[in-house]
């Protein structure tokens, strides 16, 4: 898939969750937090080892990559927000972690869905994973994706207006 439609896909996951788990009580950091997540989960996943010329790595791209992406993610901001001086709960923490973790697997569903597919249990089953035969380039499914991305922020913004 494409970048965008990672991220906007994962921004409207991230969002229902944060509604779920929310990290404070204000919508806009909420928002904000989620924004940022999704960006960086999906840029880390991508960018930092994910890509061998055009071919996913299941460095990144399997269920065990993901798990360690988020870890790192949640590490970064601990790190961060300790080098603030902020005080900070360990919910929180664990919030942003369980968040990433959900963008971060909404990153593989995606990519399942092309066919080059994901290798899903790297490092003990080294088989590429593949729902269909369409390429990550293909305007029908990021169209169709970002399609229900939309609906499910309209849904969102009309839950919280209701």
């Amino acid at each position: 898939m494409k970048r965008s439609t990672h991220n906007i896909f994962s921004f409207a996951i991230g969002l229902w969750l944060a509604e779920a788990l929310p990290i404070t009580s204000y919508l806009i950091v909420n928002t904000i937090t989620v924004v940022a997540l999704s960006t960086f989960v999906n840029w880390f996943i991508d960018s930092i080892g994910g890509h061998n010329r055009y071919r996913r790595t299941p460095y990144t791209h399997s269920l065990l990559g993901v798990l360690l992406v988020s870890t790192i993610v949640a590490i970064l901001i601990n790190l961060l927000i300790l080098s603030t001086k902020i005080a900070i709960s360990h919910q929180i923490i664990q919030k942003i972690f369980v968040i990433s973790l959900v963008i971060g697997l909404s990153h593989l569903l995606l990519d399942s869905l092309t066919a080059d597919g994901i290798v899903l249990m790297w490092p003990f089953i080294k088989k590429r994973f593949a729902f269909t035969k369409m390429r990550f380039d293909n305007k029908l499914l990021n169209g169709l994706t970002t399609l229900i991305s939309i609906m499910l922020l309209a849904l969102y913004i009309n839950y919280k207006i209701a």
